[in-house]
């Protein structure tokens, strides 16, 4: 039976790989490989290596001090996506019936896909205070909002801050990844002045409903939307936000006494494309560990109580289905 709660969309870098203006994880880290000066050569091949800590790797062969360092990469970072702008599927995204759509990429793509004079240091539509991590970063436009769960490229609002740079909020090494974490788990346990912790909320919205849920942040929509994910390969890297989705697995779905919180539903779609024809050992033996990693990240999804939806096409080319077809099949699209 169809969900009659609201959806929200988590969208992942996917969405940027779509079109002629592409950047992939694999390109940011090539093209910070070139800011090393020591001779060391960082090899960005492995598929073993976590990107945070290639990052880290790459910070600390520049033998700089490690924020000065942090902040030349960063920078480098901005200034690769800067090329991006907003492809058909931004628009079709921002043009579907929902209110909230989170978001890691840290480019202004689908707000721009909505108003293209955006502009980032505008006050009036955003509700940020934060200089690095981001557990409110929003923009708010006509009746959407963007949460940028990864951070953003430029963001220029702290000028007068003790330490700031524009993209000092990219999240992307090691070190941010695992500060991240604990701001999350300490919003989550109402260690933070801004809420009381989630079980108290979900408590207080399950014994008034009527009253609606107060939405103060993105990891809210975790626990009281619907959620649809696109264009996201939920790397095992991504730390934060596999600890959620076992928070919420094993709080919530688990424990007889919380079970009545929360029954929403979370559903991840991803492709399976065929493999080109090849004879190179290396180039199939690479496509087979990807496989088996998706075979994986899928396998411990299910467990946690997400849907996952395998969308099958027969290129690359053909990704702008994947998401035409999910919009579709949520009832999104006016």
């Amino acid at each position: 039976m169809e969900s009659k709660r609201e959806k929200v969309l988590l969208v992942g870098n996917g969405i940027n790989r779509i079109g002629n203006q592409t950047v992939s994880w694999e390109d940011l880290l090539n093209n910070l490989k070139r800011h090393i000066h020591s001779g060391r050569n960082v090899d960005l091949s492995n598929e073993f290596k976590p990107f945070p800590l290639a990052f880290e790797e790459i910070v600390f062969y520049k033998l700089r001090p490690y924020e000065e360092s942090t902040k030349v990469l960063k920078d480098s970072i901005a200034e690769t996506i800067t090329r991006l702008a907003p492809n058909d599927v931004h628009k079709q995204i921002m043009e579907c019936r929902i209110k909230h759509i989170m978001t890691t990429n840290y480019d202004y793509s689908l707000e721009k896909a909505l108003n293209p004079s955006f502009k980032m240091n505008d006050r009036n539509l955003t509700s940020t205070n934060e200089e690095k991590h981001s557990i409110f970063r929003k923009y708010k436009l006509k009746d959407k909002t963007i949460w940028h769960l990864h951070g953003e490229s430029k963001d220029d609002k702290y000028k007068n801050a003790k330490v700031f740079y524009a993209s000092q909020s990219i999240l992307i090494g090691f070190e941010q990844y695992s500060k991240y974490l604990s701001k999350i788990q300490d919003y989550c346990y109402g260690k933070t002045s801004y809420a009381k912790s989630l079980v108290k909320r979900l408590e207080a919205y399950q014994n008034d409903p009527l009253r609606g849920f107060d939405v103060k942040s993105w990891i809210d929509l975790i626990f009281v939307y619907d959620v649809v994910i696109l264009g996201l390969s939920l790397d095992f890297s991504e730390t934060h936000l596999w600890w959620l989705l076992n928070y919420r697995q094993e709080n919530f779905r688990y424990n007889n006494d919380r079970k009545h919180l929360i029954n929403n539903k979370i559903r991840y779609y991803y492709c399976d494309v065929p493999d080109p024809e090849s004879t190179d050992l290396n180039q199939i033996a690479s496509r087979i560990s990807k496989r088996k990693k998706k075979e994986a990240i899928v396998d411990v999804l299910k467990s946690l109580g997400v849907d996952c939806v395998k969308v099958a096409l027969n290129s690359y080319d053909e990704m702008p289905h994947l998401y035409n077809g999910a919009l579709q099949k949520e009832r999104l699209i006016y």
